[in-house]
């Protein structure tokens, strides 16, 4: 699939931090080739990116705070996250990383833990898009 084959989508997504849970309804651009899947949507400041290789994922969010977290199945990895220009190091443990697609959509289900020196912010994230 080319840029060609971007659809727009509406994204269910459900997020769990450290057992609270937040739902929200957004509406972006979705792309599924063989290789990778690309999502991307905008929020009240800013806008994210999700890309999705085999087992592994990032997103990415720009706008009034910043990230990058690279998230690979279990397995440590280093990250960034930003507030008003200010920018820190975060470390990932990815525990789930789990996706299925169709033409038209995809269903995704992620659990990680953000480790700040000795704090553990514990995500879970449940999204669901389709074109």
């Amino acid at each position: 699939m080319n840029n060609s084959d971007e659809m727009v989508c509406k994204i269910s997504i459900t997020t769990t931090v450290d057992g609270e849970e937040t739902q929200a309804t957004r509406t972006g651009s979705l792309r599924i080739s063989f290789s990778e899947i690309l999502l991307s949507y905008g929020e009240e400041n800013g806008s994210v990116t999700l890309k999705i290789q085999k087992d592994r994922a990032e997103i990415t969010r720009s706008g009034d705070y910043s990230m990058r977290l690279p998230l690979l199945r279990e397995r440590r990895t280093q990250g960034k996250i930003g507030v008003l220009g200010s920018e820190g190091d975060v470390e990932i443990y990815t525990e789930r990383l789990a996706y299925s697609t169709t033409d038209t959509s995809l269903m995704l289900s992620m659990h990680y833990d953000l480790i700040f020196c000795s704090d553990v912010q514990k995500m879970q994230i449940r999204l669901l898009a389709r074109s």
